[in-house]
C-alpha cells in the first residue's frame, strides 16, 4: 500500500484538470509544496467539494501512486478561512501575488515550515490590519522569502550610486548559493530613491510583524518598494509574475 501523508497547509494554486476533477498546489510546514489530484472534487455530492478554495487552510491526507508527480487526495477537511482577503480586491492581488513567488522556487524541505509559517502570519494579520499597511507587509513578505533562500539585499551599495537599478543588480544582491545575473528589459532605466532604501533597511531589520505598524512616512514611495522587491525576485528566478502588473492596478 501506497504511504499515507496528513498534514495541514494552505491552497495557493488550483486548475481543472478534467470535467470532474481538479489538481491543486498545497503548502503545507511538512512537506513544501505538493500537487495534489483530487478526483471528482468538481461534483456537488463529492466530500471535497467547497473544501478546496483559494486562500483556505485545509488538513488533507493523499498518497502517491506509480511514476506521477501528482498525488492523489485521499480526504481533507476545512481549518479556516480568510474571508478579507477574499472581499478586499487590493489584498486579494497582494496575496495571489504573494503565493505566486513562493509557487517559482523549489523550496527544501528544511524550509517548507519557515515559509508555511510566515503566510500563515501575515495573512492572519492582513485580517485585522488598515490598508495602508498592505505594502510594508508585502515588501517584509518578499524581504524574508529572499533570506530563506539565501540572498540579501545589499543595501549600503544600493544607498551610493545613482545608477539605474539594473546596473548595480550584481553587487546590490548577493547569494549564499549560485546567481544569474539575468535583468529585465524593461526595467533598464529603473531607480531607486534613498528613502525607499532607507525603508527596506528598517523593514529587513525587523523580526516581528507587529513592528510594520511603527512605521510611518511611505505611502509616497509605496509603489517603489514593490518594484525594487519584485525586481529581486524576478532576477533571482529568471521568471516573470503574472500577478504583478495586475497588482500594481490596486494599491
Amino acid at each position: 500500500m501506497s504511504e499515507l501523508f496528513k498534514t495541514n497547509g494552505i491552497i495557493i494554486r488550483k486548475f481543472d484538470y478534467s470535467n470532474t476533477s481538479v489538481v491543486f498546489h498545497f503548502l503545507s510546514a511538512d512537506n513544501g509544496i505538493v500537487h495534489i489530484l483530487a478526483k471528482g472534487a468538481k461534483n456537488k455530492k463529492s466530500s471535497f467539494s467547497g473544501k478546496l478554495e483559494f486562500f483556505q487552510e485545509i488538513y488533507c491526507t493523499y498518497f502517491k501512486t506509480g511514476k506521477s508527480d501528482l498525488f492523489i487526495l485521499k480526504e481533507c477537511g476545512f481549518i479556516r478561512d480568510f474571508p478579507i482577503i477574499k472581499k478586499n480586491i487590493t489584498l486579494f492581488y497582494i496575496s495571489s501575488h504573494m503565493l505566486e513567488v513562493i509557487s517559482l522556487f523549489p523550496w527544501e524541505d528544511q524550509d517548507a515550515a519557515k515559509i508555511f509559517n510566515l503566510i500563515s502570519a501575515i495573512f492572519t494579520f492582513f485580517e485585522k490590519t488598515t490598508d495602508d499597511k498592505y505594502i510594508l507587509l508585502l515588501s517584509f513578505y518578499i524581504l524574508k522569502i529572499l533570506y530563506v533562500l539565501g540572498y540579501t539585499p545589499n543595501l549600503e551599495t544600493c544607498c551610493k550610486t545613482n545608477k539605474p537599478f539594473f546596473q548595480i543588480i550584481s553587487p546590490a544582491v548577493y547569494p549564499d548559493i549560485g546567481f544569474s545575473n539575468v535583468t529585465q528589459s524593461d526595467r533598464k532605466n529603473f531607480r531607486i530613491e534613498k528613502e525607499t532604501i532607507a525603508i527596506l533597511r528598517k523593514l529587513n531589520q525587523i523580526s516581528k510583524l507587529k513592528q510594520v505598524n511603527e512605521f510611518t512616512g511611505y505611502l509616497r514611495y509605496k509603489l517603489q518598494l514593490t518594484q525594487c522587491l519584485s525586481f529581486f525576485i524576478e532576477n533571482i528566478s529568471g521568471k516573470k509574475f503574472k500577478t504583478y502588473k495586475t497588482m500594481l492596478q490596486f494599491i
